[in-house]
């Protein structure tokens, strides 16, 4: 504590609700102007990490990131319904990371009366800044039509979307007049499989939420009619219900590790550059599951800089590894190199 009167103070917790003044036996007890800090460990787990930084308040409600991630139900329909499928996607706050999300594009038939159906045509569209349409596959049940040969023509395009912050893909699919009887109406048929990348996440602390959409709309319009099926007789229908995706991204909080200590044993010393140049020259010899670990020198990339700069270190006075270091902590640098495990770290 700094005071107008008298020296400075130094007040520690004892643990038991008291505290014991202490600048003489730290040396601070200067009548002099000066300025201070106070570091308070508010999880009392006695590590001196800052609360949010620390791996082990995870579960702590006031620290765990905000997570809203509840799914829309799809509306109940009363006929043909393509829908497209709903997930919740962990991606790493600090750099937006996460894996490739896959969305089911699904007929549902809930019309007993409906026709047979010989095609479709698909058109799926998505805001360019928020996500990135990055694939179009065949669906798992497509392999049950025409007595397992699959479709006769399954084509797949990119065009613009309904709007020029949009893009789409453009789906068109031939298959005999059988499908209808192959679409169980309790379960989804897959017809595709959407491959789709979050845009924007790097540096959000909580939930956040993208939408995928039907649309007739779309830039390659009017070649074709979208969002439609073809009967017997050749005409073309739009189905009764679009059910647009929701994809919801959760942050997760960040992985603590030290930087430098590639072989993970809890301390930077000799064996980190040698592993270091094994990760990057000796092929397969070594793994790392914490790319940021070993960007000593914190340029967000791996290469012969980082062990040279580690060795620098070890041996020459050369600067510490950038932060983390000196003990655990999250990645303060927004990169693509990640940090999924690290083994000296709780």
């Amino acid at each position: 504590l700094l005071t107008n009167f008298g020296p400075d103070q130094l007040w520690v917790n004892q643990g038991d609700g008291t505290f014991e003044e202490r600048s003489s036996v730290a040396g601070i007890d200067d009548e002099r102007w000066t300025t201070s800090a106070i570091f308070v460990d508010l999880d009392d787990d006695g590590d001196g990490l800052i609360d949010c930084f620390d791996p082990d308040c995870a579960t702590a409600p006031g620290c765990a990131p905000p997570v809203d991630c509840t799914l829309p139900s799809p509306p109940p329909c009363m006929g043909m319904e393509f829908r497209c499928g709903s997930r919740v996607v962990d991606f790493n706050g600090n750099t937006g990371a996460h894996e490739v999300v896959q969305l089911p594009l699904t007929i549902f038939n809930n019309d007993p009366q409906a026709q047979m159906v010989g095609g479709c045509t698909v058109i799926i569209e998505a805001e360019t800044a928020e996500l990135e349409l990055v694939g179009l596959t065949p669906g798992s049940d497509l392999a049950l039509i025409r007595g397992g040969a699959g479709p006769q023509v399954f084509l797949v395009n990119d065009c613009g979307g309904s709007t020029p912050s949009r893009s789409a893909k453009i789906l068109g699919m031939v298959t005999d007049f059988t499908l209808v009887e192959l679409i169980d109406p309790t379960s989804p048929f897959e017809i595709a499989l959407l491959e789709v990348v979050g845009n924007g996440l790097s540096g959000n602390t909580s939930s956040v939420t993208r939408s995928v959409l039907w649309t007739d709309q779309a830039a390659c319009m009017p070649v074709v009619l979208a969002n439609d099926w073809v009967n017997a007789e050749g005409d073309q229908a739009l189905p009764q219900c679009l059910v647009s995706g929701t994809i919801c991204f959760q942050p997760t909080l960040p992985v603590a590790f030290l930087r430098g200590d590639v072989d993970e044993n809890g301390a930077v010393s000799i064996g980190d550059p040698m592993a270091l140049l094994l990760l990057l020259f000796g092929g397969s010899a070594i793994t790392t599951e914490c790319e940021a670990a070993c960007d000593v020198n914190g340029d967000s990339q791996l290469g012969l800089g980082d062990p040279i700069y580690l060795l620098a270190f070890l041996f020459v006075g050369g600067p510490d590894p950038v932060v983390p270091f000196g003990g655990c902590g999250p990645d303060p640098i927004s990169g693509p190199l990640e940090c999924l495990h690290f083994d000296a770290c709780p």
